[in-house]
């Protein structure tokens, strides 16, 4: 039994519902099955409904240093990878981006892997019939490329133990899932700052995704806070786009809501909807632009967000090969088993560019300084006092967020001014 693990039978019972559903025709032994793979997760439940936050935390580094992992070693002669996609690269550019990443890993490692793929998972609990099949394979890692699966892991990382299942999401305290995520707030940041320093009518916009809102707080209060760093006047508009396959009518319509508010900058997701985007500008992730005052549209792009999936693929999956401990030995009881890996903008994951030839070298130079402060440690960008839109302090002076921290912030930065929600605009 698990009369070890100081849980009451509703808390058990609550969290088995949660994972399995509520099957009352279930046999025994199989019902029996179930609810002992959920140990590892009632243990971490336990630890919650005592206050404790279990997740384990990995900075990543860059390749000359790296964070080690505290687990045992093991090598492998033969790696299986799946990647699961929640879209199709052709709609997606979230899932173009990460497609690009696993045909890279292929090509870099040859025949030390085998990769099997599924695209259009379905979002939610419903990702779980589909995610499962694919482990019929047997792979050694199954990488789900949205947050959007991530309700479904659960009960796969329950069932698949000997299986390193990781899910691109924030971190995930007290569940029995590995999850990893870029640090995109650092880009936002520089790309504030860029912003801040080049508008001239101090109003500018930023296009939120219309998917994992609160994942993506932190970076919009980010790009608030680095445009403020640079320029105490700045206003911030966030226009909420309305679908997540966006066409080009909606990112349209957002620039111009923008500018009839005084924008003249304008930080946005990059449009991926046509086969001639795609292939001009793979791997931008977002660009930021100045616009026409009248009509909303890009005048220039001054700068962009660049990413690549690759660098975190390449990374997990090398290690497995060597003498470096891997995912493969992350020991799936305990506190172990819920780990997080933060990729900040030093392992190249991501990078933020400026057009020189547009924003001349002092910006250029401006925005070096910054990224080498924000790399060497020397500047924090959750740092307080920090105060959100009500005038309530959230981050005392000098004390500084923890990335777990910055992941769940559900409130908004003083700098932004307007918060618009924007509707699908209809062809034609």
């Amino acid at each position: 039994g698990f009369a070890s693990i100081p849980i009451t039978t509703g808390d058990a019972y609550g969290q088995f519902l949660e994972i399995y559903g509520f099957e009352p025709d279930t046999e025994p032994t199989v019902l029996e099955a179930r609810v002992r793979a959920c140990e590892v997760q009632f243990k971490l439940l336990s630890q919650k409904a005592n206050g404790e936050t279990v997740v384990t935390t990995i900075d990543m580094k860059d390749e000359s240093e790296k964070a080690p992992l505290s687990f045992f070693a093991r090598r492998r002669q033969l790696l299986k990878i799946a990647f699961a996609f929640e879209s199709s690269p052709e709609r997606s550019l979230w899932t173009n981006c990460h497609d690009l990443a696993r045909y890279r890993l292929q090509q870099e490692m040859g025949d030390k892997i085998e990769i099997a793929t599924r695209y259009d998972v379905p979002a939610g609990e419903d990702s779980y019939p589909v995610l499962d099949k694919l482990l019929d394979w047997m792979p050694d890692i199954l990488f789900a490329t949205s947050p959007n699966m991530s309700s479904g892991l659960l009960r796969l990382s329950v069932e698949h133990p000997n299986t390193a299942i990781l899910c691109c999401d924030g971190a995930k305290p007290n569940r029995n899932v590995m999850t990893y995520f870029p640090k995109l707030h650092e880009a936002t940041w520089l790309a504030g700052i860029l912003a801040g320093s080049m508008t001239a009518t101090d109003v500018i916009g930023y296009m939120s995704p219309a998917r994992f809102h609160q994942t993506f707080t932190a970076n919009l209060n980010a790009f608030a806070m680095g445009a403020r760093l640079v320029n105490p006047r700045v206003q911030i508009l966030d226009y909420r786009m309305a679908r997540s396959d966006a066409p080009e009518a909606d990112h349209n319509e957002a620039r111009r809501q923008m500018a009839l508010r005084g924008a003249d900058m304008a930080y946005c997701q990059h449009q991926l909807n046509t086969p001639l985007v795609r292939k001009g500008f793979p791997g931008i992730l977002s660009q930021l632009y100045m616009l026409d005052l009248r009509t909303g549209f890009p005048k220039e792009a001054i700068g962009a967000v660049a990413v690549d999936w690759s660098v975190v693929y390449t990374q997990l999956a090398s290690d497995c090969f060597t003498t470096k401990k891997s995912i493969l030995d992350i020991s799936r009881s305990g506190e172990d088993a819920s780990v997080h890996f933060g990729w900040g903008i030093e392992t190249g994951l991501f990078d933020v560019y400026g057009v020189d030839a547009f924003m001349g070298h002092n910006a250029i130079r401006l925005l070096k300084i910054f990224r080498d402060l924000l790399v060497s440690g020397q500047i924090r960008i959750f740092e307080g006092p920090i105060f959100d839109r009500d005038g309530v302090m959230h981050v005392e002076k000098g004390d500084t967020m923890s990335l777990l921290e910055i992941q769940s912030m559900n409130w908004y930065h003083e700098a932004i001014a307007e918060i618009i929600q924007g509707e699908p605009v209809e062809a034609g």
